[in-house]
């Protein structure tokens, strides 16, 4: 498969939020591939209450009679029709609110996003370097989306969450946090000089329109398929990804799927190898109770890989997204880029070991992360906490919810990432499962749970 053609028509179809055109656009051509490889793709519907991103036209902020900027829409906030909301600004603190002035009003709440340790969040095996300090935006945005329910309950008519010190190449555009179900209030992220301006214009009023469209019956698919194994068919290999996304890094991972998918077409594992493309990771609270989209895929077909009485036994998972991430460039070019230091997870020992034998590092860090008590991010959680030993790769900079058509992919990089993790496959096919070992793994997290450990790395709990 040409992964530039790919990759090139994945950019051009742009966001693919859960439930968008775009998205079942993508999940069409899914289909269309592995029909071409003569495989039976399964689809599985799901119709949820989907939130609309609004038009441009429906989104508007005046101080002033002054328009300013809006860096991006916290999803399934809420709206305020289309006459919008004016109203006083009243700036309430992040950290000790007070909401008394701001019933009724418009809230300017401003947020930092100081660097957290990644380290307690995930962990590294053998003596990998731990991993360092991180600036990434989704634990300011979910630090500030704590206080949502609070000033709904309070009466505040709206939010603004006006950033403090990023700058505006990381924060335009970004689509998080995504994991929370519907607030029911609008709200909205500014920054820059629309920071400083509402800022200082405390008891001034503004006025702000998010003017949303709801589908109350919006309908999205998970597709998989598999490749019957040539001598123990009853034993799986579980490969997963999900097909919403909102840019051509977040998320490529079926491209790197489709690959293995031809090969393993043309040369069957000694296992069945099961691909499963899910839906929705960016709207997770509309498939899932616990834990990350997948988990409903594989509540639904536990014949895959729960080993009961008829039913074939998953002895380990691959989670496949992010591929070929570039770090943000310090001279705004993308084609020359530095590549993004690699999140490869595994969730045994024995996979560790297999991984950082196996995978080309290039100049990168040998690390491979450990999952941190119930703690894993990426679709792979799902596998993890089923105690199916997983390898996965979930890099992720600060641009990954960016909806923006930059280049973030570098191909090269790509095709390393593919072919390890198509080294990775082959030795796990052959290898008996009491040498892939055991994974040891707490209760479920929730999103309120991931949110919370997110919090206590910040420090804000």
């Amino acid at each position: 498969m040409d992964l530039r053609t790919e990759m090139a028509w994945l950019s051009r179809t742009g966001s693919r939020l859960t439930g968008s055109e775009g998205q079942a656009r993508l999940v069409g051509r899914i289909e269309s591939r592995l029909l071409e490889l003569g495989l039976t793709p399964e689809s599985d519907s799901l119709t949820f209450e989907r939130w609309q991103s609004p038009e441009p036209t429906e989104v508007l902020l005046e101080f002033g009679g002054t328009r300013l900027p809006i860096a991006s829409v916290f999803p399934y906030s809420g709206t305020t029709g289309p006459d919008g909301i004016t109203a006083e600004a009243v700036v309430v603190d992040l950290h000790d609110p007070d909401w008394s002035a701001a019933r009724g009003n418009i809230a300017v709440i401003p947020v930092t996003n100081p660097q957290a340790p990644l380290s307690a969040l995930v962990g590294t095996w053998f003596d990998a370097p731990a991993w360092g300090p991180v600036n990434n935006p989704q634990l300011g945005a979910m630090l500030a989306a704590m206080l949502l329910p609070a000033a709904r309950e309070h009466g505040v008519a709206a939010v603004v969450f006006a950033w403090q010190e990023l700058p505006r190449e990381v924060i335009t555009g970004q689509y998080m946090p995504f994991t929370l179900p519907p607030q029911n209030i609008p709200a909205v992220f500014v920054d820059g000089e629309a920071t400083a301006t509402l800022l200082a214009g405390q008891g001034a009023r503004i006025r702000l329109r998010l003017n949303i469209t709801r589908d109350a019956e919006a309908s999205t698919r998970t597709v998989w398929t598999m490749i019957e194994g040539t001598e123990a068919p009853e034993e799986t290999i579980i490969l997963i990804t999900h097909t919403d996304g909102v840019n051509c890094l977040e998320e490529n991972g079926h491209i790197a799927m489709l690959e293995l998918a031809q090969r393993i077409a043309k040369h069957p594992c000694r296992r069945t190898i099961v691909f499963g493309f899910v839906t929705g990771h960016l709207r997770i609270p509309a498939v899932t109770a616990h834990g990350q989209a997948s988990s409903r895929w594989l509540e639904e077909h536990p014949e895959l890989w729960d080993g009961a009485p008829g039913h074939r036994s998953a002895v380990a998972g691959l989670g496949l997204e992010h591929f070929g991430a570039r770090a943000v460039p310090a001279d705004g070019t993308w084609a020359t880029a530095p590549l993004e230091p690699e999140l490869l997870y595994a969730s045994t020992e024995e996979l560790a070991k297999l991984a950082l034998q196996q995978w080309d590092f290039g100049t990168r860090p040998q690390r491979v992360s450990r999952p941190l008590s119930s703690l894993h991010f990426g679709e792979a959680e799902p596998m993890f906490q089923r105690g199916v030993p997983t390898v996965a790769l979930v890099t992720a900079p600060d641009y990954l919810l960016a909806e923006r058509e930059d280049d973030y992919v570098d191909i090269a990089a790509m095709e390393d990432q593919i072919e390890s993790f198509h080294r990775i496959l082959r030795l796990l096919d052959t290898m008996p499962r009491d040498h892939i070992g055991v994974v040891e793994v707490s209760a479920a997290p929730s999103g309120l749970d991931t949110l919370q450990s997110a919090l206590n790395a910040l420090g804000g709990a």
